[in-house]
């Protein structure tokens, strides 16, 4: 996308260089604006520290073309790995297939800190300022004056035109706005934990599961997802109630937290022999969601990514939602002039919609994936794919529009709440397995469609 000089003159400090702050930061940068990247961690990409709480993400549609508007995309898929497929692990030991799109879409797993490294380079190419271990401090959000703390402890003051927190979960940003009165939020911590733990490489190199899938073992116990690396390894990650007669809470002992995965899990306990020493060494985090209003104060502060809207991780789009976000207020830059006031009231009130409902969605696909190995659930996924290929035109399913596209957010809701009538009423008529195969669907989805609009 072409530079601009709409930001010409204008000192931004952007605070958090993770992968939302670093992409914005280039963005920004490419409107010919002062930016200055802040980050309280060293610089990843010369310290052996990882990028964050997730080893492995998934870059879809959405964050691939955020990417592709600063010449990034092509860089990020050679370091990246597709899956176009769920494969779901039954408790029996047979596995279901579920291809996530069509012709070859797929998610695509990139190692989170590799990632960031990308866009700090891009960022400091674009000619952004570059300050690591270095916190911001004291926000004056009616002047977006803030204290700057370096590596050694000194401080300084600093004056910026606009502050832009892109600072994550706990975000400094947000907090000083809510202390001054601006802002209301929810910070919400769900009934579930989860673990992370690597299933290796065979010895030579290879996968040890078809690669080119993401695996789900849903089960009473919790639920365990594995996503594939270009090393050959998977990252895996299992999710469980923090309540209850669970396997996993607090008051369990290491050895009874191994023997009951090995016992909930035995497939996977199998492809990772060290599982017992990496559920005693990494302690099991909790899962939270972040939602205020408004997002901004006056032209002077404004927060993107988790810092205001943080998700659950159960769609996968946490991150393609952030980088979603400063596509959307890139073009709201160049639609407005470079009018930071306009652009960030109207950032906050457009985009909010949106991140509320793939909040709502994330939740609502956890309790989905848990019903996965369901032969019912199989079924309306054979029938969904079935209906989608003859209509393409009048016919998308949810986790398409989410991934596969560039629909508004707060639209899919509707879309899919209308595909969910037509589904309903047609699973409920199916008595017999691959019933959905004998279905005519030109005499009789496409009337249902019509009536649905």
């Amino acid at each position: 996308m072409q530079n601009t000089n709409l930001l010409a003159g204008r000192r931004i400090a952007v605070m958090g260089a993770g992968l939302v702050g670093s992409l914005c930061a280039v963005h920004l940068a490419r409107h010919g604006a002062a930016v200055t990247l802040l980050e309280k961690r060293p610089d990843l990409r010369h310290a052996a520290i990882p990028g964050g709480r997730s080893i492995a993400m998934s870059l879809s549609h959405r964050g691939f073309h955020a990417l592709a508007t600063v010449d990034l995309e092509a860089r990020v898929r050679a370091a990246a790995k597709p899956k176009t497929r769920r494969c779901v692990h039954l408790p029996t030991g047979g596995t279901q297939v579920q291809e996530y799109g069509r012709d070859g879409q797929a998610l695509w797993t990139v190692n989170r800190k590799e990632l960031n490294c990308i866009l700090l380079d891009a960022a400091q190419a674009a000619g952004v300022r570059l300050l690591f271990a270095t916190a911001g401090e004291d926000l004056d959000v009616g002047t977006a004056a803030l204290r700057l703390r370096g590596p050694g402890g000194e401080a300084r003051a600093e004056a910026f035109d606009h502050v832009i927190g892109a600072d994550g979960l706990f975000s400094q940003v947000r907090a000083a706005l809510r202390a001054a009165g601006v802002l209301d939020e929810s910070v919400t911590t769900i009934a579930y934990r989860y673990f992370e733990l690597l299933i290796p490489a065979l010895p030579g190199g290879g996968f040890r599961l078809d690669d080119d899938c993401v695996h789900i073992w849903p089960r009473p116990e919790g639920l365990f997802v594995a996503l594939p690396n270009p090393n050959g390894t998977f990252t895996g990650t299992l999710f469980f109630a923090k309540d209850g007669d669970s396997l996993f809470r607090d008051d369990r002992t290491a050895a009874e937290r191994a023997a009951g995965f090995a016992a909930a899990f035995p497939q996977v306990a199998e492809l990772s022999p060290d599982h017992a020493a990496l559920l005693a060494a990494n302690p099991p985090s909790d899962i939270s969601t972040v939602r205020c209003t408004p997002w901004h104060a006056g032209d002077k502060v404004c927060l993107i990514g988790d810092a205001c809207h943080a998700i659950v991780p159960f769609y996968a789009m946490g991150m393609n939602t952030g980088f979603e976000d400063v596509t959307v207020l890139d073009g709201l830059i160049r639609e407005c002039g470079g009018d930071l006031g306009a652009v960030f009231a109207r950032f906050s009130a457009e985009r909010k919609p949106c991140t509320d409902a793939i909040s709502d969605l994330s939740l609502r696909n956890f309790l989905s994936i848990g019903r996965s190995a369901d032969p019912r659930y199989h079924e309306r996924w054979q029938l969904e794919r079935r209906i989608w290929e003859r209509f393409p035109d009048r016919w998308m399913p949810l986790y398409a529009m989410i991934h596969f596209s560039r629909r508004p957010l707060d639209q899919v809701i509707a879309a899919a709440a209308r595909q969910n009538q037509v589904l309903d009423g047609l699973m409920a008529t199916m008595r017999e397995p691959q019933d959905h195969l004998r279905l005519c669907l030109d005499t009789v989805v496409a009337p249902l469609l019509d009536r649905t609009g």
